[in-house]
């Protein structure tokens, strides 16, 4: 195996022609978004999905740029920039759920997304025509696929007296139950496939989530561990990114029906995964994976 290959130069380009391939599967699903059907329901019900993938491919481009900006600043913690990762965590567990649930099950997550959102401002909103007409898609949508939720004003009610008292009250609670997205735990137990190239177990990628959790609740035990090297951080950083946007190229890609292309590109990374393994500090995963190509 060449260590040439491993060069951070050499992967930061490689990161780059990931980003490349992610502006290709947003327009790839532009062009599926845009497709008119003959139902305009079913139109609408399109957009937002494929719209909501979009959101994510470009939050999630964006993160990976500033994160590539930051690495080389030496002044820099990288423990402090490492604990960006774990939005991308959630980032490719939430369309991880996507992608493995109906339709309804995506557009009643989404618009309580939204609808969340919309109450959690302060202000009424009401002189937002924009915003007002997303809202009354949204509701059409969810009456369409028999979905009831509150109107709006007592979302937001419900949603201010929360904050308010500092707890979430059995109305919010009861309704978050029912329609956000499932807890990053639950959605990597039961939705990731650990057979599925690049190979992340499920116990490291939540045995990492919690470790990144507790550094962002600033627990300063972890902050300032004591790793190998002053350089350490960085590489550890740049190894789980390119995992990570990997695992989440594949799962959009499926939706833009592009499975061949990010084949290619996880078959060029796989020359150095094992060299990403070690400086994630994974040597268990790599005796695993070797003992599952074995037999």
């Amino acid at each position: 195996m060449s260590l040439n290959l491993f060069s951070m130069t050499s992967v930061l380009r490689f990161l780059e022609k990931c980003n490349k391939f992610n502006q290709e599967i947003s327009k790839s699903l532009a062009k599926i978004g845009e497709i008119e059907l003959p139902n305009q329901m079913e139109s609408w019900k399109r957009v937002k999905i494929y719209s909501y993938y979009d959101q994510y491919l470009e939050y999630f481009r964006n993160r990976v740029d500033f994160i590539i900006e930051c690495i080389e600043i030496k002044s820099l913690n990288k423990e402090i920039l490492e604990t960006l990762l774990r939005g991308l965590i959630e980032i490719y567990c939430r369309i991880l759920f996507l992608s493995n649930s109906s339709d309804e099950e995506k557009l009643k997550r989404i618009i309580w997304q939204e609808l969340y959102i919309c109450a959690l401002s302060d202000t009424e909103l009401k002189s937002n025509k924009n915003l007002n007409a997303l809202i009354s898609m949204n509701y059409k949508i969810l009456q369409d696929i028999k979905v009831t939720l509150p109107a709006l004003p007592k979302i937001r009610r419900i949603v201010q007296e929360s904050l308010q008292k500092i707890s979430r009250n059995k109305e919010l609670r009861k309704l978050e139950e029912e329609y956000s997205f499932p807890s990053v735990a639950r959605i990597i137990r039961d939705n990731l496939d650990e057979r599925e190239e690049p190979i992340i177990l499920k116990y490291q990628l939540y045995s990492n989530y919690s470790r990144l959790s507790e550094q962002i609740h600033a627990n300063p035990y972890l902050e300032y561990a004591n790793y190998n090297s002053k350089d350490t951080g960085k590489y550890r950083i740049i190894a789980f990114l390119l995992r990570i946007y990997l695992k989440f190229l594949r799962e959009t890609a499926k939706k833009a029906k592009m499975e061949r292309d990010i084949e290619e590109l996880i078959k060029e990374a796989s020359e150095f995964k094992e060299d990403f393994l070690r400086l994630w500090g994974f040597s268990k995963q790599i005796s695993i994976e070797n003992a599952k190509v074995r037999k």
